[in-house]
């Protein structure tokens, strides 16, 4: 294919920036793996055109920088990077109204049409600034007043319905919405008994399960592999696996599951899971001895 070494410097470009946003212990891997991909997306026998290759490839290595960018924060990372582009759009919007119908009344004074536009405009902008400001001034830091401001704003103009397909879409729920601006802090758990910090453990591995969400336009791991592994640590955690199902906090950390191109689940969200897991595994007791 013409082309074709330089198509693919530009996708291992793009995936090497997408790796740098991954932990260090499996930077190297993912890298790797997605970089082997792009060969065979390029030379794929069954698309027959060159052009239609060259934009799957190049659309797969940006779909593993935007998805890496928007896993790094977890469920409330990609909801916030969501409601800060409707926030931006919006804020867009209203400035080009005020603008353009300053502009159109300097020119035609008489037209009270344009007077409409702008005080509709101003209290728009004005509106965005009363859900921000207030959250900044609480916030530690003011991008994190940015950033919570940009939720609230964006729960505020979206409609339910389509609110909660977002909210679906990117793996979060209504919880995400809170305003976490200034909020107090549960404390860390002290030295509770290994029961106890085994079920907080368990629980918040299920909360984070219950979240998975398929990863469109990036690779993802297989979702049957990963169902089945859980199904296996869920009913070690009941006590009530299989003979040779049993799954220990080692198998938890060495497990390692198939990818695909497409479709597959969140690979970091999965992660996260699978360590809340692990953590529950270890501390559980008494843990349940082989079947």
């Amino acid at each position: 294919m013409r082309g074709e070494r330089r198509l693919l410097r530009i996708g291992e470009y793009l995936i090497g920036r997408a790796a740098r946003l991954l932990p260090g212990e499996i930077r190297d891997e993912r890298r790797r793996e997605w970089t082997a991909e792009l060969p065979a997306i390029l030379r794929d026998p069954d698309t027959r055109l060159a052009a239609h290759r060259a934009a799957r490839m190049l659309r797969y290595a940006a779909g593993t920088v935007w998805g890496t960018a928007l896993a790094a924060g977890g469920a409330r990372g990609r909801l916030t990077a969501v409601m800060a582009v409707v926030a931006g759009l919006c804020t867009a919007s209203f400035l080009a109204v005020v603008v353009t119908n300053t502009w159109r009344a300097v020119q035609a004074p008489g037209d009270w049409v344009h007077y409409y536009w702008i005080a509709a405009g101003s209290i728009c902008l004005a509106r965005l600034g009363w859900v921000v400001a207030p959250r900044i001034r609480r916030a530690a830091k003011p991008m994190e007043g940015v950033r919570e401001g940009a939720v609230a704003y964006g729960a505020m103009i979206i409609p339910d319905w389509l609110l909660s397909r977002l909210l679906r879409a990117v793996g979060a729920d209504e919880s995400d919405l809170a305003d976490q601006t200034g909020a107090a802090r549960s404390p860390a758990p002290g030295p509770a008994e290994p029961a106890a910090t085994a079920e907080q453990a368990i629980s918040m591995a299920r909360d984070t399960a219950g979240r998975f969400y398929r990863a469109r336009w990036r690779p993802g791991y297989q979702a049957a592999e990963v169902d089945e592994f859980i199904a296996r640590i869920e009913a070690t955690l009941a006590e009530d696996a299989r003979p040779g199902q049993v799954v220990t906090a080692t198998d938890v950390e060495a497990v390692k599951f198939g990818t695909t191109r497409r479709g597959g689940y969140d690979e970091q969200v999965v992660d996260e899971a699978l360590d809340h897991y692990a953590d529950g595994l270890a501390r559980l007791a008494p843990f349940p001895g082989p079947q």
